[in-house]
């Protein structure tokens, strides 16, 4: 197998920039991960971690990754969070099958990472991934994409009255291990019957989509020690019960942060990651098992509708009694996760780098710093038929996944006898420069004619456009078979026009 690094870009530009050109946004962060320097700071400014915690956090994840059935290295690394280990962290929604590529690549990245700094720093880096299961967006995880015969295979599986229930609770259903069966049928190979066994075994095991996702990562990186941590674990929620009780009593304080996040990002010419809302809490509440945005309303706090409220001081109890009801959204998860953690860095895709330079100012008011935040790798997978026709066409890999169109273009135009493009080009140049000479020489019959003469050269490039289309056209019905193969790899490197992963 070879492996070749490239540079990408995102379509997030905050993430591009941060890829690219780190310093033109560095004040929005506060540790630059290309530099050695900011892991030994990083080590130092949590270096105070609670030991009581360390053991609290220790005895809940043991008995939570046993129940999963993770591997000796994973129970190993566990004891060493209860002394004094610190965290590489990445995590991800449980999505069906795991969810994305880039869901494994993500947990692979946090693995590779926490090892290389075990060695650099002299101290045990562990690798722990937060399963998101409070996520209520099922239509972000209710799908697999197969690559297919001739293009990319969409399976869904289907929740009733799903609402906004939180994903890892959705309960597993027959007609999600129908979609599995689709997916194992649509999978052929040596090991496909070892994955099928396998999968098949661990659905039946499972209740829950959570369960059944925080399973299968057990199973997969059980060699490499990776540590799961469900968000949902009560015990989790018991801890974070401080947090929630300050995001509620001092929620004006929270969102005027939040502002001032935003407009930073946007003060740069980068559209901010998450909206600005005034008035939104950033906590959702869990009513009748719904997760429920939270909007303040003076003493108050009201779900969107405003059919549902509740005072202040009835939340502030709650969040000390029944933190189990609380779940932060997109803007305060960060840094409440990381208030558990003892976190040296965080591995995240582009989402999620741009949400973390929006949120300075709220780690700062909870007295920290963002962590570490490490750009986890984009991976596109060449097999070997996909491979052969790049080496065909002459294309490079990269180059078909920047702008697969203009190398189909490109390709077309080095097959033909003439080149389309030139011939036009110059038809249309000498057609301007004749139509400009006969306008002026006509022109002093009346001076009316311009307005005429310009719709008049107007539709005559139209036609001329036609011809051009038209003659494309017929090019690429003569490299019928060359276009198939072409169109083949495009679907297998970029299914809907998106990366693999």
């Amino acid at each position: 197998m070879e492996l070749v690094k490239e540079a990408l870009y995102y379509q997030q530009p905050t993430a591009n920039r941060y890829l690219l050109d780190f310093k033109s946004i560095s004040h929005l962060y506060d540790y630059n991960p290309y530099i050695n320097d900011s892991y030994s700071r990083r080590l130092k400014s949590i270096s105070g971690y609670p030991s009581a915690l360390r053991r609290e956090l220790s005895s809940i994840l043991k008995d939570y990754n046993k129940k999963i059935g993770a591997g000796y290295k994973t129970l190993e690394n566990i004891k060493k969070i209860s002394h004094n280990a610190v965290i590489v962290m990445t995590g991800q929604q449980p999505g069906f099958l795991t969810g994305p590529l880039y869901t494994v690549y993500k947990a692979l990245a946090a693995c590779l990472l926490a090892e290389r700094l075990n060695k650099k720093l002299h101290i045990p880096v562990v690798p722990v991934f937060w399963i998101g299961s409070e996520d209520h967006d099922f239509r972000e995880i209710n799908h697999v994409t197969l690559p297919g015969r001739d293009e990319p295979v969409r399976l869904e599986i289907y929740c009733k009255n799903q609402g906004y229930q939180s994903v890892g609770n959705i309960s597993l259903t027959p007609g999600m291990k129908l979609v599995l069966e689709q997916v194992i049928k649509n999978c052929p190979g040596e090991h496909q019957q070892v994955l099928a066994d396998k999968l098949f075994d661990t659905f039946e095991d499972s209740n829950t989509l959570g369960q059944w996702f925080a399973v299968i990562l057990a199973w997969l990186f059980r060699d490499l020690g990776l540590v799961l941590a469900d968000a949902l674990l009560p015990g989790l929620r018991r801890i974070q019960a401080p947090f929630f009780y300050r995001a509620v009593l001092e929620n004006k304080e929270v969102e005027d942060a939040f502002c001032r996040g935003y407009y930073d990002v946007a003060s740069l010419g980068l559209k901010p990651q998450v909206k600005y809302e005034p008035g939104h809490s950033h906590i959702f509440f869990y009513y009748n098992g719904q997760r429920t945005a939270l909007f303040r309303n003076g003493d108050s706090f009201r779900s969107r509708d405003g059919k549902l409220r509740w005072h202040k001081n009835e939340m502030l109890l709650l969040a000390e009694t029944e933190p189990q009801l609380f779940s932060p959204n997109v803007v305060l998860k960060p840094v409440a996760v990381e208030m558990m953690f003892p976190l040296l860095a965080y591995v995240g895709g582009p989402g999620e780098i741009s949400y973390y330079g929006m949120l300075k100012n709220i780690y700062r008011h909870y007295n920290r710093q963002i962590p570490i935040v490490y750009p986890r790798p984009g991976i596109t997978l060449v097999e070997p038929r996909a491979l052969k026709y790049l080496n065909r066409y002459k294309i490079r890999a990269v180059d078909f996944l920047k702008d697969h169109n203009g190398c189909i273009h490109n390709y077309l135009q080095q097959t033909q006898e003439v080149s389309i493009d030139e011939i036009f080009d110059k038809f249309k140049k000498d057609i301007i420069s004749a139509h400009s000479e006969l306008c002026r020489q006509v022109k002093v019959i009346d001076n009316r004619i311009d307005k005429l003469a310009d719709k008049h050269l107007l539709d005559i490039l139209k036609k001329v456009s036609w011809l051009k289309n038209k003659l494309e056209q017929y090019n690429r019905q003569s490299h019928r078979t060359s276009l198939n193969q072409l169109h083949w790899l495009k679907h297998r490197l970029l299914p809907y026009n998106c990366w693999q992963h």
